[in-house]
């Protein structure tokens, strides 16, 4: 390969629909791949997260992590939520069977109503 093609090698190219175009990695790789396995962990769970859930977590975890204290926390606005679904492939899908018809309206008053009843029989 000709020298002025060599930078070639050390870019993460992503197919898009007009070519090939770079892959940038995060300004925060750490906070990303933290809240990245949280999202994986609510997806396996069938809880549904929102770009808001996302950011509130994000700022939960930046101001957890060691890592970034007396750093300035950055905006996390839509643009850095979408940013983050892009670099990791995360989208909607549609729950299909009972996934999809489950009624999630009330669910954390009764998941507390049976967690005092559970509590009861282990007392």
């Amino acid at each position: 390969m000709k020298p002025k093609y060599k930078y070639l090698n050390s870019l993460v190219l992503q197919r898009s629909k007009g070519g090939f175009k770079r892959r940038r990695a995060p300004k925060n790789p750490e906070l990303e791949e933290a809240l990245f396995e949280w999202q994986q962990r609510m997806q396996a769970a069938a809880i549904l997260v929102t770009g808001n859930l996302i950011q509130a977590i994000a700022i939960k975890l930046w101001n957890t992590m060691a890592y970034y204290q007396g750093q300035q926390q950055p905006s996390f606005l839509s643009g850095w939520v979408n940013n983050f679904k892009k670099r990791n492939r995360i989208s909607r899908r549609k729950l299909h069977g009972e996934a999809g018809s489950a009624n999630i309206e009330g669910a954390q008053e009764r998941m507390q109503e049976l967690r005092a009843i559970v509590n009861e029989y282990l007392n």
